[in-house]
């Protein structure tokens, strides 16, 4: 489900929450009434309350968030392994796990989960403490919850909170039956608490794989455009296409209305709607900004791309732009998941400028396709019936471009490449 699906289904099942009119069009027509003082409430300050349940206190990183995040909605299909696989890329994982974790991406069922036990796993000649270790890098990865092995594990995995992981843990039966006074009971908390757990359970995805699978093709538009101003680049977030939301003022009144409070099944019932309406709104809110952030940070390192062209693109991973951001590496393979940038130099998928690669000790980058364009150029000038051997081509980037690129990685750019051996090469010429 696309994002503007969700919201226009959450405006469907919730009567709390509306879609605001445009700026400039009159919601209905005029009236003589006096101005409503309620219409002036300050709603943040008022259900200060419900925030603090629901939503991540100021200062809190916003990957520490229970719910799960909206950047984790793709706005069209994408294969899952493919999307795993390139998080393992710009990624850095240790090296004697990237095998063995691409192995376990290939044992996923469409959820996103573990199809086989990895005792079974192991008698395909993997050691089991390998796959332990390769399975818990997976479990970092985006979509948050892939790689479990069970429903409970996959919610466990999307959430912090101390009370909920109790609850799945020890609880499980109780939670799956929503019976909240038997939670009540168990946890030793609060009917509020509880309310609270619940609600943040229903924005948590059991089935994370699902969003990933490939659907009708659609015609792209950009989520972020990046506009110059004089020197610098800014990112610009591309929100058509999305309600404005607010909360309808009559629910609120009624809300207030101390009568109400007698009423207590009504009550309950708009103060949830109350509660899920705000969770929505500062989601989404809070999906715009770090979209924006990401961008912005992508805009700064890969200016030389804007100024100059696709030749200039620079080696950037993840923990690039998470270290400006102030989130985790995961965040920001969530925010970049199929969307595109529309840039002076044309649209690209957000993912496309995250490069691994070298940076010399003078500042410059180099991307892989840059370094095996060097290989290849420093072939081709070699003198015929003396080709260079892989350990005197990284010699030669050493000492012309200051690049340390081990002697068995030249060896598999080159292969890559498609250029045969220097042996091969002696025969052919």
């Amino acid at each position: 489900m696309e994002l503007a699906d969700l919201i226009h289904a959450e405006m469907e099942e919730n009567p709390v929450l509306e879609e605001a009119a445009l700026e400039g069009v009159p919601e209905t027509a005029p009236t003589e009434r006096a101005e409503d003082p309620r219409d002036r409430v300050d709603i943040d300050a008022y259900f200060q309350e419900y925030y603090e349940s629901v939503y991540v206190p100021t200062g809190m990183p916003p990957e520490v968030r229970d719910e799960v995040p909206l950047e984790n909605i793709p706005e069209t299909g994408v294969d899952l392994a493919e999307h795993l696989l390139w998080q393992l890329s710009m990624n850095a994982v240790a090296p004697e796990l990237v095998e063995t974790v691409r192995f376990l991406i290939g044992n996923l069922n469409d959820d996103g989960y573990l199809a086989e036990p990895l005792e079974t796993l192991a008698t395909a000649g993997y050691p089991l403490k390998t796959l332990e270790r390769a399975l818990a890098v997976l479990q970092t990865f985006d979509p948050l919850g892939v790689g479990a092995r069970s429903t409970p594990e996959c919610l466990r995995l999307q959430t912090s909170d101390p009370l909920l992981l109790e609850a799945l843990d020890r609880y499980w039966e109780k939670v799956l039956a929503q019976d909240e006074a038997g939670l009540e009971a168990a946890l030793g908390c609060s009917a509020e608490e509880v309310r609270c757990l619940m609600e943040t359970l229903r924005h948590l995805d059991p089935h994370p794989g699902r969003k990933y699978t490939l659907g009708r093709p659609i015609y792209v538009e950009p989520d972020v455009w990046i506009i110059r101003r004089g020197d610098a680049y800014l990112a610009q977030v591309n929100d058509d296409g999305l309600p404005k939301l607010r909360i309808n003022r009559g629910y609120l009144s009624m809300y207030r209305d101390p009568g109400l409070r007698r009423d207590r099944e009504a009550a309950h019932y708009i103060e949830k709607k109350l509660h899920s309406a705000f969770w929505l709104m500062r989601s989404v809110e809070q999906r715009r900004r770090t979209l924006q952030r990401v961008a912005q940070s992508i805009a700064d390192h890969q200016k030389p791309f804007l100024d100059q062209g696709p030749d200039h693109l620079r080696p950037l991973l993840l923990r690039d732009v998470a270290g400006d951001v102030g989130v985790h590496e995961s965040t920001v393979s969530r925010v970049v998941a199929n969307k595109y940038m529309q840039t002076p130099r044309g649209l690209y998928p957000m993912r496309s400028f995250f490069l691994a690669g070298l940076t010399s000790p003078s500042g410059e980058g180099y991307t892989l396709d840059r370094i095996k364009g060097l290989i290849t150029g420093i072939v081709q000038t070699e003198t015929p019936g003396r080709p260079l051997s892989d350990a005197r081509i990284a010699r030669i980037l050493e000492s012309q471009h200051r690049l340390t690129v081990a002697r068995r990685t030249v060896a598999k750019y080159r292969e890559e490449l498609g250029i045969p051996a220097s042996q091969e090469r002696k025969q052919t010429r």
